[in-house]
């Protein structure tokens, strides 16, 4: 079949999937089964099969999200994310600081529509200093996200890495400016003719730092081990898996986060079977399986479907659109790299690019859940909350162009 027929098949079918709300692992499986039925390779499948159980890149992916699923769900059991939030307001005080600061804190711990846990700090703290219920929204948001720009623990990030074959860590390296610019622009945006110093807290309360170093001691622990680790052990060891820091150090972290809590077995046991743990296990093996697939079709014929299109429009538009339509930054990564892997060679400035701009479409996406339940506890209507969504979003990405043409 031609190429470029089989792409617009694949899009069409999941398009509709994710207007539907299925599964994204469903989509990956439904959409990497279609093509083989399309291009009548059926009698290709045992040899698929065979590659994307040999890839070590496949158990990478899958024990990585595992582990990362297992301690954010872990830390969401423990009420250790309730801590968290409550004792840095008493540790900041500062109150455009933590506005600033909880949304952030709260983003190392990626759960669906997680922005929902930092809302009503923003939003008290927000009234006191000025801030308006569309500012809020915005920085609760924002704020946020700014982190899995360069968070080692982001399923997305190393998701990127994986299918890219980039290493997670030069990713990382050349987004930090990035994040340094997410967080000025968020800044200007969010405080701009703000009277910063209108309000100061006046607690009775005094921040318990023993307990907070003791509740953030897992996640913290867990990144600085995998940095330590890195350039150690990833790929310089007879294993199956090349990314062996990361897995070293959620495991250690998943360890301490179960003694420090006192968890037993048997929740342990209950967050590895939970639906959120499952589901992005599923996610990591079936978006390799996506990717076999497209491996092995001759896509070679897809630039006919983008006649005169720049190489910069295709690498930002795929995975803006594919963001815009799921809501979910990991559908939109493992459905657009092996498109533009098919019309160019991904290197380091080609897969950072492609993941800020699945993720800058993710975050203005009328289905991003973070947004939309953020909205809801504001009461902003969903259109009027991109006053300050979309210029900061826009502003980011333009600016990001000029840097990496600079640099």
């Amino acid at each position: 079949m031609n190429s470029c027929l089989l792409i617009s098949t694949s899009i069409l079918l999941i398009t509709l999937m994710l207007v539907l709300k299925i599964p994204v692992w469903l989509i990956f499986l439904t959409t990497g089964l279609t093509m083989i039925l399309i291009t009548s390779s059926l009698n290709n499948t045992i040899a698929y099969l065979q590659d994307l159980i040999s890839d070590p890149n496949t158990w990478d992916l899958v024990s990585i999200m595992f582990l990362i699923a297992t301690l954010v769900n872990l830390y969401r059991r423990t009420g250790f994310v309730k801590v968290i939030g409550e004792e840095l307001i008493y540790f900041i005080k500062k109150p455009v600081l933590t506005t600033i600061t909880i949304p952030a804190i709260l983003g190392l711990l990626p759960v669906p529509g997680g922005a929902i846990m930092s809302a009503p700090i923003v939003d008290s703290i927000g009234s006191k200093i000025g801030l308006d219920y569309e500012r809020k929204l915005f920085i609760n948001v924002w704020f946020r996200h700014v982190i899995f720009i360069i968070y080692p623990l982001s399923s997305v990030l190393v998701l990127t890495s994986v299918l890219t074959g980039q290493n997670l860590w030069s990713i990382i390296i050349k987004q930090i400016p990035v994040a340094l610019l997410m967080l000025i622009i968020g800044y200007a945006i969010g405080f701009y003719r703000v009277n910063k110093n209108s309000y100061t807290f006046s607690l009775e309360k005094k921040s318990d730092t023993s307990l907070l170093v003791k509740v953030l001691t897992p996640l913290l622990s867990t990144v600085i081990l995998a940095i330590i680790l890195s350039p150690i052990v990833d790929g310089k060891m007879s294993t199956l898996f090349t990314r062996l820091s990361l897995i070293i150090s959620t495991t250690i972290g998943i360890a301490l986060l179960m003694i420090i809590s006192k968890t037993n077995l048997k929740t342990l046991l209950s967050t590895i079977q939970s639906k959120e743990v499952v589901e992005l296990v599923l996610i990591g093996f079936t978006s390799m399986f996506l990717r076999t697939i497209l491996k092995h079709m001759e896509l070679s014929g897809i630039q006919s479907c983008l006649p005169g299109f720049h190489p910069l429009l295709i690498i930002i538009g795929i995975p803006v659109i594919f963001s815009l339509i799921g809501g979910l930054v990991s559908s939109s990564i493992a459905l657009s790299i092996p498109i533009v892997a098919s019309l160019m060679k991904i290197d380091l400035e080609i897969a950072s690019l492609t993941y800020l701009s699945a993720f800058m479409g993710y975050l203005v996406s009328p289905l991003h859940l973070c947004y939309v339940y953020s909205a809801q506890y504001y009461k902003v209507p969903v259109i009027k909350g991109y006053k300050y969504l979309l210029p900061s979003v826009v502003s980011t990405l333009v600016l990001t162009l000029i840097i990496y043409e600079l640099f």
